[in-house]
């Protein structure tokens, strides 16, 4: 190959990976932007409303993809389309950074028994097994193997942050992929979730989103390896140590944090 097709080619190449690489957002200048999306996610992220997601703390690369997506027509959710048809791709980029930086808020756990067993189960004994076991006998993976045991997930990987995201949110996505739905021009972990989801009974697909909607990061320092004992007719917190290692990348420190599931009524 002569000199000049080789310099051709490393151009070619250096191109396609400039174009292929993340735009960097800028969160101060995505604070003014998000004020377009605080009517339903609110200005910090944290919506108040079931339906509509949690964004504060969520991956910068995960919000600017999904974003994109139903800008794109990709994923629809028509009631969104309005606020993103004139966004340019360094718009949303900075609007994720902005929601990335931000401080999650997590609900609580839903502890009834589960209805239609008998065995006493709750929603959250069941969610919190699902999540940390799966059920291998039918091909579901625990979900702490791609979104980790306090639920951030990973960044850069397409596996979102979990933890504190409301239940009924949660609930309607697993009901998504259980219907075969994926996301267009998205082959992995949309597919994935399908093939996990249509494994999972309605009441499982209930318990997993409770749990999550409880799941949060317990206060820094030891904490006990024990679920306290719920007293009659009381919420339990359920306290789990189990550390993980923060992610890089992100705007904290990479420190180990517990993960902290508290149930409710």
């Amino acid at each position: 190959m002569s000199k000049r097709l080789i310099a051709l080619a490393g151009l070619v190449s250096f191109t396609a990976f400039a174009a292929e690489a993340p735009l960097v957002g800028d969160p101060q200048a995505g604070s003014s932007k998000a004020a377009t999306c605080a009517a339903c996610h609110g200005m910090d992220g944290n919506s108040t409303m079931p339906n509509w997601p949690k964004l504060a703390g969520q991956h910068s690369d995960y919000v600017s993809r999904q974003t994109r997506l139903i800008r794109d027509g990709g994923r629809e959710v028509f009631e969104m389309m309005p606020f993103v048809q004139d966004l340019t791709d360094q718009d949303i980029a900075d609007i994720a950074a902005y929601f990335a930086t931000q401080t999650g808020r997590a609900g609580v756990a839903d502890d009834s028994p589960v209805v239609g067993r008998d065995d006493g189960v709750t929603y959250a004994a069941l969610g919190e097994k699902l999540y940390r076991s799966g059920k291998m006998e039918q091909g579901v993976p625990a979900c702490i193997a791609c979104h980790g045991a306090a639920g951030r997930g990973v960044p850069g990987s397409g596996y979102p942050s979990l933890a504190g995201q409301h239940a009924t949110y949660t609930a309607a996505r697993l009901r998504f992929f259980e219907s075969g739905g994926h996301y267009d021009g998205e082959t992995d972990p949309s597919t994935v979730m399908s093939t996990i989801a249509g494994r999972l009974e309605s009441s499982e697909i209930d318990a997993l989103a409770t749990y999550i909607e409880g799941l949060h990061r317990a206060p820094r320092g030891p904490q006990p390896a024990v679920r306290a004992a719920a007293a009659p007719a009381q919420a339990a917190p359920a306290v789990e140590a189990e550390a993980e290692a923060g992610e890089a990348g992100e705007a904290e420190p990479a420190e180990a944090e517990s993960a902290d599931t508290v149930p409710g009524t």
